[in-house]
């Protein structure tokens, strides 16, 4: 039998490939909320605390979303997902308009991608940097 998660990542799924965009908005939205009952389930899960900051960053609930990235870092993601974190920490930040902070954490995701050995398969740190950067 799946667990709140287990079913949070299944609808977070089928969200991001429905074929509409009002199909796919109503899974992410249940998605969340299942996201969130599994952090209150377990609060120090540092990779339930990130799908749900993930979670509000795609419904572009940024300002939600910050202080759960920042929370999923706090309690030590593996490497990948630290990475991850702090870059779309830094996307998060820069569409509140947070410029100063985006550059941060942007820095920090590029000190994990260089010195660390995370992997960025789909070059989401260089479509990020160049919109925090203006390239």
């Amino acid at each position: 039998m799946e667990n709140v998660f287990e079913m949070a990542l299944r609808l977070r799924s089928q969200g991001l490939s429905a074929d509409t965009e009002e199909a796919g908005r109503m899974l992410l939205e249940k998605a969340l909320a299942l996201f969130q009952q599994a952090v209150n389930e377990m609060p120090d899960d540092a990779k339930r605390v990130f799908y749900l900051a993930m979670s509000h960053d795609i419904l572009d609930m940024e300002q939600e979303a910050i202080p759960f990235y920042h929370r999923a870092i706090a309690l030590e993601l593996p490497l990948a997902q630290r990475f991850e974190a702090n870059l779309y920490l830094a996307s998060s930040y820069f569409n509140v308009g947070k410029l100063e902070q985006a550059e941060h954490h942007l820095v920090i995701a590029e000190h994990i991608r260089s010195n660390e050995g995370a992997v960025d398969d789909q070059g989401a740190f260089f479509d990020i940097a160049s919109k925090i950067r203006g390239r």
